[in-house]
């Protein structure tokens, strides 16, 4: 038997209200709106991600850059500049105090 929502154009016309093509119908607008609400707010949450990646990136990099120059600076400053396990100490403890958990 033949569903009178189906029409041989292949336009699917029960569940979602009558419509044309040049106008859809009310629930399809509807949902059009809602998918393209839908669309904003994940790229809005797309970008929070971006952004909290980059910050992070620029935590780390910025940390490496204090590990670098405080690695330096002990070297320069002891007197035992073949004592590496003086300066890892010493870089521990630095970085501990700028926020990285010691391992």
């Amino acid at each position: 038997m033949h569903d009178a929502r189906w029409r041989g154009s292949g336009q699917f016309n029960g569940l979602l209200g009558a419509g044309s093509p040049a106008q859809p119908s009310p629930a399809l607008a509807c949902l059009s709106v809602c998918l393209s609400c839908l669309r904003r707010e994940m790229a809005v949450a797309l970008s929070r991600v971006h952004v909290e990646v980059q910050v992070q990136v620029l935590n780390r990099i910025s940390t490496e850059r204090e590990a670098i120059y405080l690695h330096l600076t002990a070297r320069r400053h002891t007197t035992r500049p073949k004592d590496d396990g003086w300066i890892i100490a010493i870089l521990a403890k630095s970085l501990h105090h700028v926020g990285v958990p010691r391992d």
